[in-house]
């Protein structure tokens, strides 16, 4: 569980810095990724 909670960050920081702030539904989506999907 804190592998995704770590994955989610870096993949908010890397989107919010290459497209601005992502929507809440953006956000809820990546928060609720597995650590194996989001890296994917």
């Amino acid at each position: 569980m804190a592998e995704a909670r770590s994955e989610a960050r870096m993949l908010t920081r890397l989107l919010t810095l290459k497209f601005g702030l992502l929507s809440p539904e953006n956000q809820q989506r990546i928060n609720e990724g597995d650590a194996d999907t989001l890296l994917a």
